[in-house]
């Protein structure tokens, strides 16, 4: 049986394969703010889960954070209403919570690759309608995982200094050149040092 040729169209095919294989793990990892978003919804998802309806007073830092948890209610049947909605009704419980510690934190890179931990502290308190207090609390709450130096700077977010960072990498010269021009001081100093003495053991 004669062997069959691969076509042009079964070739681009192919090479479309490959190439979707190669940049899913890029896409598939969350952005900075999505990790962020994760960590809120981990520390405060489950905290009003007694009540189908309440009142939400988020903290002004990392919005972000409350459009996460918003959406996570609301997906399971909530009914959130902000405090400065005119439709609240003054007996509804009351989720609040206040951001005290956000950010990320990019290691050193390392073959091409940074260590990232996402890290949250946050203070919350929920009341019942009568104001009676049914939790008073903080979640602190730390994720790490790998990504590309490349992925690392494209999740960077302008608009939020949390998410606005840099990995921490030496640059070619602190990592290469500098130790050699230190050592290779060191040791002409050394070849000096010795050469002068021996020549004024000679002369003498």
């Amino acid at each position: 049986m004669p062997e069959r040729s691969v076509s042009w169209l079964e070739l681009i095919f192919i090479l479309m394969l490959l190439l979707s294989s190669i940049s899913r793990p890029l896409f598939a990892q969350d952005t900075h703010v999505e990790r962020l978003q994760l960590a809120g919804i981990e520390c405060l998802g489950a905290v009003p889960a007694i009540f189908d309806q309440f009142r939400l007073e988020p903290s002004e830092r990392a919005p972000y954070l409350r459009a996460a948890l918003v959406n996570y209610w609301t997906e399971r049947e909530k009914i959130i209403y902000l405090k400065d909605s005119t439709a609240v009704e003054s007996n509804l419980p009351t989720m609040q919570y206040n951001v005290d510690r956000i950010g990320i934190d990019l290691g050193k890179s390392r073959s091409g690759r940074v260590r990232r931990t996402a890290f949250l502290g946050v203070q919350y308190m929920l009341t019942g309608p009568d104001s009676q207090v049914l939790a008073d609390s903080r979640c602190d709450t730390s994720v790490s995982d790998t990504l590309t130096v490349e992925a690392a700077r494209l999740f960077q977010d302008s608009r939020f200094l949390e998410t606005d960072v840099q990995p921490s990498q030496k640059n070619w010269f602190k990592r290469y050149l500098q130790p050699a021009v230190v050592i290779g001081a060191a040791a002409v100093g050394t070849f000096l040092l010795f050469n002068l003495r021996s020549t004024q053991s000679g002369g003498g």
